[in-house]
């Protein structure tokens, strides 16, 4: 299930606070719901899963767009509850112009939430509909380079996106485009309880035709295809009913649209392929191949800051410099409640010598992990300086019995290792927070990355440990 909510929408009218249902656990103060050190002040969209808000950041102070998890998913889907808590977690190593940036997640008194960046502006399908026509080419091709750049950096992280719609692409006042919404993205590898093998997710028609039989097959060119099913639907505002009505359309493009270059159409017919084997498998050779097929004097292109698609920002009122101080006092008032809590009971916890030694690992775990780094840079180091000395041709026994991986291989392996330890990293915080379900969640998405042994080892403890209590 897609979640279609919106960091930009239509302003809401008079939200009453009080009267929220979502919230009605949180503080008020001022008019506004504190929400740990977010004070939100006004509601922005809601949908399917979750409910956005407006909040000001009262330690970085700044304004940010808060999604809170519907409480109905709270008791029915353990498995989208597991896939929102991911993707405040995973995006965070997302940072790029043309992609929403997140900044924080957790839950506070019952409600999850996810921290990302405030865009001021409206989805492209509002701008279409305000605009009141499809797009020129020449605004295309400024769209295709933002949205291809920032797909890139998705990509670079080993995320999928999977709902690239004109709904979850996202156009700032000055006319920056920027994708959200990852409530159905997943790192490839995903493990199997978060996306169920035949589950549909996606939106049609934007969703590639593997998406409509099992989404969990979807890969990197799957937004690929997504992506150009965007650009189709901006430069025509047609929607159609399979993929080989969207090439047919395509094929009419140099016709229909005043300088599309045939080349370009023979591109996004190839990116747009029933099977995902013959279409373009990454992002940076789409972009290759589009800037390939563009006449010289588009091959620059206009600049961002020309692009004509800026629109009027959004009047939103900010609370006042004497009401986020008094918020402020209040979110460290309550702060310093919840440390202390003198009033309510706290079970004893027995500090027997298997806790201490299991804390003590859970620290040295990312120690040992930076000594096996180090000792496999000495090793392939060393291999290459003795292929080099021997002068041979003939490679030492050790290569011969681990052959080198393909440059690509290895760089992909390398991507997932490094976010398999960095949700470990993660894990290790939760668990030193208190938040033992959140590093559940953490040490197995990693322990399918990479296979980490080191996360399914501190998994097994706090299996251990819990059963044991």
């Amino acid at each position: 299930m897609t979640d279609h909510s919106e960091i930009v929408g239509s302003h809401i009218p008079m939200w009453r606070p009080e009267e929220d249902t979502e919230l009605h656990n949180l503080p008020l103060v001022a008019d506004c719901k504190l929400l740990n050190k977010y004070a939100i002040f006004d509601k922005l969209g809601a949908g399917a899963m979750g409910v956005v808000y407006a909040a000001v950041d009262l330690t970085n102070k700044r304004v940010c767009a808060v999604k809170c998890l519907l409480s109905c998913w709270k008791k029915e889907n353990s498995a989208v509850v597991d896939r929102f808590e991911l993707e405040g977690v995973t995006q965070r190593a997302v940072k790029d112009d043309n992609v929403v940036e997140y900044f924080d997640n957790g839950e506070e008194r019952g409600v999850k939430y996810v921290v990302m960046e405030y865009v001021d502006g409206e989805s492209l399908e509002q701008r279409l509909l305000r605009l009141g026509r499809a797009l020129n080419w020449e605004e295309a091709v400024v769209l295709v380079r933002m949205l291809g750049r920032g797909l890139s950096q998705i990509h670079e992280c080993g995320i999928v996106h999977r709902d690239i719609t004109p709904r979850n692409i996202l156009i700032t006042s000055p006319g920056c485009a920027k994708l959200s919404d990852f409530s159905i993205a997943r790192v490839a590898r995903w493990p199997s309880y978060i996306t169920t093998s035949g589950q549909v997710l996606g939106t049609k028609p934007f969703r590639p035709p593997e998406q409509d039989i099992d989404a969990g097959t979807a890969d990197f060119s799957a937004d690929i295809y997504s992506l150009v099913a965007t650009i189709c639907y901006a430069l025509t505002r047609e929607t159609w009913t399979s993929a080989s009505t969207l090439r047919g359309l395509i094929s009419r493009f140099p016709e229909r649209i005043p300088g599309f270059p045939r080349e370009v159409s023979a591109v996004f017919q190839k990116c747009t392929a029933d099977s995902p084997s013959e279409r373009l498998q990454d992002s940076q050779q789409f972009l290759r191949a589009f800037e390939g097929c563009l006449p010289t004097n588009q091959v620059s292109g206009p600049s961002v800051s020309g692009l004509p698609f800026a629109c009027p920002k959004r009047q939103l009122t900010v609370p006042g410099e004497q009401i986020l101080h008094k918020l402020r006092q209040q979110a460290a008032q309550s702060t310093m409640d919840q440390e202390l809590k003198p009033n309510v009971p706290v079970r004893p916890v027995k500090q027997s010598g298997r806790r201490r030694l299991i804390s003590a690992a859970i620290l040295l775990i990312p120690a040992c992990m930076g000594y096996y780094w180090e000792f496999g840079q000495s090793l392939d180091k060393h291999r290459s300086l003795n292929a080099e000395n021997t002068g041979t041709g003939k490679r030492d026994t050790m290569t011969a019995i681990h052959p080198v991986p393909p440059p690509e291989a290895a760089a992909l392996s390398e991507r997932f290792r490094t976010a398999s330890l960095r949700l470990q990293e993660l894990a290790i915080q939760a668990v030193a927070e208190g938040r033992k379900a959140e590093a559940r969640t953490l040490l197995k998405t990693a322990i399918d990355l990479d296979n980490n042994r080191e996360a399914k080892q501190m998994l097994d403890q706090m299996q251990s440990t819990l059963n044991s209590e």
